[in-house]
């Protein structure tokens, strides 16, 4: 079965259709890598969606696999790279599952840079597409993406520094008047200007610093979006595991001073007669 979890949501028909007849003329020369899903009882295409997809369509009942045990952020990061170096994903997709990658195993960009081998930068500005690019561009970026890419990630990168308001209607003349993604950069540069970036409400940062009499207190939050709401349940769940962990530390201490102070009872010795 197709892994719904793939990071590549798009197939272009005329390729697969290609890679269909090359099928049935010559077979698969490369294994696909699949998974064992015990839930479905049935194994999962993890690298290779398209040679699969294109089985499906000649009927093929039998393909070439190996066979992966790799799961959770391991899986995603290796899906991630095997597309990224084969330049199959979209600038959309690959937007979509890194920020899958950062939210659902609370990574930082550095550490996504580490572990897909690519520069910080270009993880920053996917991760802003994925956080700022309004949804009605990212769906027309998806329904151009074809040879010619008339909105590239270097458009949708620009795009996302625009008011989500403004986002639609500047995609839409990209397309319409052919903007280059350098076109388009200066033109966005014109309208922020000097203007501060807003920020989506409670999208701010990841992280909150705290600053007390005591002791400063800093909350990174696996969720790229929060609300005051979180930082209070946050520090609650601390305060209480604190209280908790300090409690079982006091009962520790004393029950062991109780088992120093009281006296041991000796073992009776049992002697054999012989």
């Amino acid at each position: 079965m197709a892994d719904p979890d793939q990071p590549r949501r798009q197939f272009d028909a005329d390729q697969l259709s290609e890679l269909a007849d090359s099928i049935r003329e010559r077979g698969i020369k490369q294994p696909l890598t699949v998974r064992w899903d015990d839930e479905q009882q049935m194994y999962r295409v993890i690298d290779g969606g398209r040679r699969f997809q294109a089985a499906v369509q000649l009927g093929v009942e039998e393909l070439p696999c190996w066979i992966q045990r790799t799961t959770g952020k391991e899986l995603l990061v290796d899906q991630i790279v095997h597309n990224w170096q084969r330049a199959e994903l979209s600038p959309t997709d690959m937007a979509t599952a890194l920020g899958r990658l950062r939210d659902e195993h609370g990574l930082s960009q550095q550490e996504i840079a580490r572990l897909t081998g690519k520069p910080k930068g270009e993880i920053s500005k996917y991760l802003a597409i994925n956080d700022y690019a309004d949804e009605k561009v990212k769906d027309l970026a998806r329904a151009d993406a074809g040879a010619e890419k008339p909105i590239s990630k270097r458009h949708l990168y620009n795009l996302s520094r625009l008011p989500a308001a403004e986002q639609e209607a500047f995609a839409s003349r990209i397309v319409a008047e052919k903007l280059t993604a350098v076109e388009t950069e200066r033109q966005v540069d014109e309208r922020v200007g000097s203007r501060p970036k807003k920020r989506p409400q409670g999208v701010a940062s990841r992280v909150r610093r705290i600053s007390t009499p005591l002791a400063d207190i800093v909350l990174t939050f696996r969720k790229a979006k929060f609300e005051n709401a979180d930082v209070e349940a946050a520090l609650r769940h601390a305060l209480e595991t604190a209280t908790f962990s300090a409690t079982k530390f006091i009962a520790r201490v004393f029950k062991l001073s109780t088992s120093l102070s009281t006296p041991r009872s000796k073992s009776p010795v049992v002697r054999s007669n012989h």
